[in-house]
């Protein structure tokens, strides 16, 4: 699959438009002497879209609009390089440390073969990241002890909403699968536990590399488990 990435010496208002019509958030930047493999670094949306109403601000207060001759070599940020041999999980491990959500991939000559993000690395562990869904939309389960029972593959985003629990999504991670192969920093095999803010969050079934089923206690002041009110989850139904 073709990469879309620009060449380094291109303006910053060409770039915006191409950017936009690609609806990329994140874009490799490549040297034009040397040519498209040649990926010298990544420029970020975000930053093209401040420096873009930056202009438009200025343009109505100055005679001329500032970093008019702007090309993106001058914005560009570093971007993280990997082998193709790397481990998914090493991978993982690299961006949330580097604070990287892109990386280029590159063979045993240093050719470009291709880029992976965050989401790509994720997916090959838990399964696909969906944009969007709703915790009452899959399967909730309450033990006789009042634990819930979810699937790994529920969105934070909506755990905070509808449940009001804050988890890190750290290097991306956006799923409590996610968040829990972040914490254990492996693939599980079933039984694992992880305590974070008053939970207990235990794996409880594995669907190959996926963790599919999470068990989750709320943790009293003694360590022991106690009842979880899931009425958020019922009126989001």
């Amino acid at each position: 699959q073709r990469i879309f990435s620009l060449p380094f010496d291109l303006l910053i208002e060409e770039a915006s438009a191409r950017i936009v019509d690609e609806q990329h958030s994140r874009v490799p930047v490549y040297d034009p002497a040397r040519g498209p493999e040649y990926i010298v670094g990544v420029v970020y949306s975000k930053d093209i879209s401040r420096l873009m109403h930056f202009r438009a601000s200025a343009r109505t207060r100055f005679a001329e609009a500032p970093f008019t001759e702007l090309r993106l070599k001058q914005v560009m940020r570093e971007v993280l390089v990997v082998p193709e041999t790397k481990p998914v999980l090493d991978l993982l491990h690299e961006f949330q440390a580097r604070r990287r959500h892109l990386a280029i991939v590159v063979d045993e000559f240093g050719s470009t073969v291709g880029l992976v993000t965050v989401e790509d690395a994720i997916e090959q562990l838990i399964g696909e990241v969906e944009d969007e869904f709703d915790v009452a939309s899959k399967t909730v389960l309450t033990t006789a002890r009042g634990e819930l029972i979810l699937d790994g593959s529920v969105n934070l985003r909506d755990l905070e909403t509808q449940m009001r629990w804050t988890l890190p999504r750290d290097a991306g991670v956006e799923t409590l699968a996610g968040f829990l192969l972040a914490r254990l920093g492996k693939i599980p095999r079933g039984g694992e536990i992880v305590e974070y803010e008053g939970r207990r969050f235990t794996v409880i079934e594995m669907s190959g590399n996926r963790i599919s089923r999470v068990r989750i206690e709320k943790l009293d002041h003694s360590g022991d488990a106690e009842p979880i009110d899931r009425t958020a989850l019922e009126n989001a139904s």
